[in-house]
C-alpha cells in the first residue's frame, strides 16, 4: 500500500464509485469502492508525513472527487453549449464534500474520539444531507443510491431515509478499510463484525416488510390511469414552430391512450407549445393586453384545447404547462401541474417549488449580466416558484405532483406528507434535455427513495426518461409500452409489466414513445422516517458542531498556557 501515491488510492475509489451508478450500474461496488480512499484518510488521520504533493491526503481526496463528478455528471453538459461551464462549476462544488469529508473525520477522531469508522460515516452522511439543501447541491449520487436495486436493504428508508443507507454503506467500506490495513482478529470484531450485524438486522426488517406487503391480497388500487411518454428532444422548444409538432405527438398518444378508456390521462412538464393563461376575475387587464398583444388569443386557445381534449379523451387531465397568472395588477410566470376535468375546467393546480438554476431562472442575473450568456434558451425563460406544496384532489384521491427534480429532494416529498397526506406522487419531467444518457435511469433511481421513505406509490410521466408506476417498495411494476406507428401491428397491451425485474429492464423503457396503462397501489401508513425525518444527518452535525467548538477550546486553552508559561518566564 506505500507504494501507491495518495491521488492514486483516492483516484481508484473514484472510478470504482462511479462504477457503481449507472451506465455500468455495479451496485455491488458499493460496498468496497472507498476502502481505498479509507486507507488515505487513516493516513491523514494519523498524521502519517508527506513529501510530495501527489502524497497529500486532503488534495487527494479533493482531485478524486472532482474526478467521479466530472464522470457521474457528464450529462448535464449535453442540455446545451453554454451547460459546459455550468458542468464544470457544479463538479467543482459538490466535490468538495470530498475534502470535507477528510476535515471532519479528522476533527470528530481528534476532538471526541470517536471511533474512525465511525467518524468516516457520519462525516460522510452529513454532506450528504447539506447537498439536499443547498441549490445547486444535486441530491443525486449518494451513497445508498448504489444499493437501489438490493430490495430487503433499502427498505430500511422509511426508518432512516436514504441518509441511513449512505451511514451504513459507509460503515462496510471503512471498516474494511481498517481490517485490510490492521489485519487482526481484534480488528474484525470490534469493527467490522458490528458494522456487518447492522447490515444485516437492516436486510432482515426489509424482508419483514415485503412478506407484510406480499400478504396484502385485497390492496386498494385508482381508476385506470394513463400516462404519455412522447420522447421529444428539447431542441424542438427553441423553435415556436417546430414546437406545434410535440402538440401532434402528445394529441396522437393521448389518442391512443383514450382507446383504453382510462379515467386520468398525466402528460410530462410543460409538454405542449400551449401556455396556460389564469386571468383574475376571468378577464385580462388593459394593461396585459397592450403589453402582450397575443395573450387573449393565448388564452382562447388554451381553453379551447383543453375543452376538446378533455372532452374528446372522456378522461381528466394531468398536464404540465407554463402558466401566466394574472393577479393583484401583476404576473406571475410558473412551471404548473394542472388538473383538469373533463369539461376543460381547471380544478387545481401546483406552482414547481424547487426551480432549477440555469434551466429555469439565471442565478444573479440582476447583479452579474453575462450569467444571462449560460442560458440554455435563445429567448427569455424565467419561472417564479411556487410558495407551498399543493395536493391535487382526485376522485377520493389526494394527488402530490412533484415537478421535475423535484422528486430528487427528501425535505420536500416529507413536506408534503406532513401537510397534506397524499394517497400519491406523480412526477411530471421534462428529462428531453439529456438525450438517453444515464440521467434517466439515476433520475428514476432518486424516485424510488421517495416512495419507500413514506410508503406512498408514485408514477411517473417524462418526456424521453423513464416513465413507470413505483409501488411503496420502490419496485417498478410497470413501464410504458411502444405506441405502434400508422400500419405497424400493435404487439402490446398499454404496458410492460416489470414486477420481479431488476433495473436492467429500463433500458428497453427510455428515449422512445410510449403509453402506459395501469392502476396505483394505494398505501395509506405512515413512516418513521415521515414521522421524525432527517434526524440522523442532523445528529451527524450536532458531533460535527460539538467536535469544532472543542477544537476551538483546546486551541484557545494551548494558547492561553503558551502565553502564560512566556509570561512567567520571560527570555
Amino acid at each position: 500500500m506505500q507504494s501507491v501515491p495518495a491521488i492514486g488510492w483516492c483516484l481508484l475509489s473514484s472510478i470504482l464509485f462511479w462504477c457503481s451508478f449507472f451506465p455500468l450500474n455495479a451496485g455491488w461496488l458499493g460496498w468496497i469502492a472507498l476502502i481505498p480512499l479509507g486507507w488515505v484518510l487513516q493516513q491523514y488521520v494519523s498524521d502519517a508525513p508527506v513529501n510530495r504533493w501527489y502524497q497529500r491526503p486532503v488534495l487527494s481526496a479533493w482531485l478524486a472527487g472532482f474526478v467521479f463528478c466530472l464522470l457521474a455528471f457528464q450529462w448535464i453538459r449535453l442540455a446545451s453549449e453554454p451547460m459546459y461551464a455550468v458542468y464544470i462549476v457544479l463538479a467543482l462544488i459538490i466535490s468538495l464534500q470530498w475534502y470535507f469529508f477528510f476535515l471532519f473525520s479528522k476533527l470528530l477522531v481528534r476532538s471526541l474520539h470517536v471511533p474512525f469508522i465511525l467518524a468516516a460515516s457520519i462525516s460522510w452522511t452529513a454532506l450528504e444531507y447539506i447537498r439536499s439543501q443547498i441549490w445547486i447541491g444535486y441530491a443525486w449520487y449518494y451513497l445508498g443510491h448504489t444499493q437501489h436495486d438490493e430490495l430487503y436493504f433499502i427498505q430500511a428508508a422509511d426508518l432512516v431515509g436514504v441518509f441511513g443507507l449512505s451511514f451504513m454503506v459507509m460503515l462496510i467500506n471503512m471498516a474494511l478499510a481498517r481490517v485490510t490495513q490492521r489485519r487482526t482478529l481484534g480488528s474484525v470484531c470490534s469493527e467490522l463484525a458490528p458494522a456487518i450485524v447492522l447490515v444485516g438486522v437492516a436486510s432482515w426488517y426489509g424482508s419483514i416488510q415485503i412478506m407484510k406487503d406480499a400478504g396484502q391480497f385485497t390492496r386498494e388500487q385508482t381508476p385506470r390511469i394513463a400516462v404519455l411518454q412522447g420522447n421529444q428532444p428539447q431542441y424542438l422548444r427553441n423553435d415556436p414552430e417546430l414546437w406545434k409538432t410535440i402538440d401532434e405527438t402528445y394529441v396522437r398518444l393521448g389518442n391512443h391512450a383514450a382507446s383504453y378508456q382510462p379515467e386520468l390521462i398525466i402528460a410530462p412538464e410543460t409538454c405542449l407549445s400551449i401556455t396556460w393563461i389564469r386571468p383574475e376575475n376571468d378577464k385580462l387587464p388593459a394593461w396585459a393586453v397592450e403589453r402582450f398583444p397575443r395573450l387573449p388569443v393565448g388564452l382562447e386557445r388554451c381553453r379551447a384545447w383543453a375543452s376538446h381534449y378533455a372532452s374528446q379523451w372522456k378522461a381528466d387531465l394531468l398536464f404540465g404547462f407554463n402558466v401566466y397568472d394574472f393577479k393583484n395588477e401583476s404576473m406571475k410566470h410558473t412551471n404548473s401541474a394542472l388538473l383538469i376535468d373533463r369539461q376543460g375546467n381547471e380544478k387545481a393546480h401546483y406552482d414547481k417549488i424547487v426551480c432549477l438554476p440555469f434551466g429555469e431562472y439565471i442565478p444573479w442575473a440582476d447583479t452579474l449580466p453575462f450569467m444571462k450568456w449560460l442560458s440554455p434558451y435563445e429567448y427569455e425563460y424565467t419561472i417564479k416558484p411556487g410558495n407551498k406544496v399543493t395536493s391535487l384532489p382526485w376522485k377520493q384521491y389526494r394527488i402530490a405532483p412533484l415537478i421535475c427534480y423535484e422528486d430528487t429532494v427528501p425535505h420536500l416529498t416529507r413536506s408534503y406528507m406532513m401537510q397534506e397526506n397524499p394517497h400519491f406522487f406523480v412526477n411530471i419531467s421534462n428529462d428531453g434535455w439529456f438525450k438517453g444518457s444515464e440521467e434517466h435511469e439515476e433520475h428514476l433511481v432518486c424516485a424510488r427513495f421517495r416512495c419507500i421513505e413514506h410508503r406512498r406509490s408514485m408514477v411517473r410521466s417524462v418526456n424521453m426518461g423513464i416513465s413507470c408506476i413505483i409501488d411503496a417498495l420502490g419496485r417498478v411494476i410497470a413501464l410504458p409500452a411502444h405506441v405502434p406507428s400508422q400500419g405497424e401491428q400493435e404487439t402490446k397491451t398499454g404496458a410492460i409489466p416489470v414486477m420481479g425485474k431488476n433495473s436492467s429492464s429500463w433500458s428497453e423503457a427510455k428515449a422512445r414513445e410510449g403509453v402506459l396503462i395501469g392502476s396505483i397501489p394505494i398505501y395509506s401508513e405512515f413512516t418513521v422516517y415521515t414521522v421524525w425525518g432527517d434526524v440522523l444527518p442532523l445528529a451527524c452535525w450536532l458531533f460535527i458542531c460539538l467536535a469544532f467548538c472543542i477544537s476551538i477550546f483546546i486551541h484557545l486553552k494551548r494558547r492561553h498556557g503558551s502565553a502564560t508559561a512566556t509570561a512567567a518566564n520571560p527570555v
